[in-house]
């Protein structure tokens, strides 16, 4: 089942590359290839252009040849910005009569039989076993950091494990929490040291780059609207090089204010 972030990113792609596509088609030719045949057989191309009404035919030699590439990349975009128009059409539609489910209502209502309760993480309640049994499995061939006898994504990752470890902390590096139909791989899930409550942690990595902005600016709400909330059960970590590096320090004091 596809939930509305879905859609609007997938709304917001469509866009995106519509924009490449005709972009790239204002700066080619006008026109297209056509093939004609004269009176012994031969076919020869064409650059067919409109000027006003009329349409004007060129004769495409061996001097002019590189243009049946651009007139053929044309017809490329042509086509695919038809459809990317129709998706963007549809998903702007299905977007406008979308309405969020607020779930979180349902809990201490529904039976404990639907296992709705036990898998929100609103209510603090996650199994520690089985979050374990599922780490690992997302995108393996992105761990290219290795520290703490085990392989990261990143090298920032890779010192916030080092500080879990030297703190006495219980980590799990990206496990699956399944919400629903939603499904998570969150940078780690961390544990008290104390109560054994379980934690979100999740680390906002190059926060100067515009596409990790835009990353973080959809992923926070997403993950506040299914009860994960900094503060609450979420602890975040950011680094933006102008203004706050990653440090050491800084993951300490989040472990001292929450896990220890």
């Amino acid at each position: 089942m596809i939930n509305k972030i879905q859609l609007e990113e997938e709304l917001r792609r469509n866009k995106e590359m519509l924009a490449v596509l005709e972009r790239e088609a204002d700066r080619g030719l006008k026109g297209h290839l056509v093939r004609q045949k004269n009176k012994s057989g031969t076919v020869r191309l064409y650059h067919a252009r409109k000027e006003g009404k009329k349409t004007v035919y060129a004769r495409i030699t061996e001097k002019n040849a590189g243009i049946v590439h651009t007139l053929r990349a044309n017809r490329v975009y042509e086509k695919h910005a038809a459809e990317l128009r129709t998706n963007i059409a549809l998903l702007e539609q299905l977007l406008e009569g979308f309405r969020w489910v607020d779930f979180s209502d349902w809990f201490g209502v529904l039976p404990a039989s639907t296992g709705l309760s036990e898998d929100y993480p609103g209510n603090g309640v996650l199994d520690w076993e089985t979050l374990k049994r599922s780490a690992g499995s997302y995108r393996p061939e992105g761990l290219l950091y290795e520290a703490d006898e085990q392989k990261f994504r990143s090298k920032g990752e890779a010192m916030h494990a080092m500080c879990f470890t030297n703190a006495g902390i219980e980590y799990i590096y990206e496990p699956e929490i399944r919400i629903g139909n939603i499904v998570l791989h969150p940078d780690f899930v961390v544990r008290n040291k104390r109560t054994g409550r379980i934690y979100i942690w999740e680390f906002f990595g190059m926060m100067d780059v515009a596409e990790y902005q835009e990353a973080f600016s959809r992923k926070l709400p997403a993950l506040m609207k299914l009860g994960i909330v900094p503060g609450y059960n979420l602890i975040c970590t950011c680094e933006f090089k102008s203004i706050c590096t990653l440090s050491v320090s800084d993951i300490q004091a989040k472990i001292q204010a929450y896990l220890l």
